[in-house]
């Protein structure tokens, strides 16, 4: 796969890899490499991977009607 940019940081969530560059994030299909889009802009950083978060307390928090994951997500 030939990259849109130069490649500093990588993620993985669900289907999707995410290649960060300080100029843009890339994102791409893992099982075909296939883009799926650009997000362009400057000086671009990624700022939290997930690690350091207590993942056995999200079942803990909230009612029983309302639970409040805090698994690590993409916005």
């Amino acid at each position: 796969i030939e990259w849109e940019g130069t490649v500093e940081r990588v993620s993985w969530h669900l289907s999707y890899i995410f290649l960060f560059d300080s100029r843009l994030i890339e994102i791409r299909r893992v099982e075909t490499g296939c883009l799926v889009q650009i997000i362009s802009g400057n000086d671009m950083r990624w700022i939290w991977d997930g690690r350091g978060a207590n993942h056995s307390q999200a079942a803990l928090e909230g009612s029983r009607d309302e639970i409040v994951s805090r698994e690590p997500g993409v916005h």
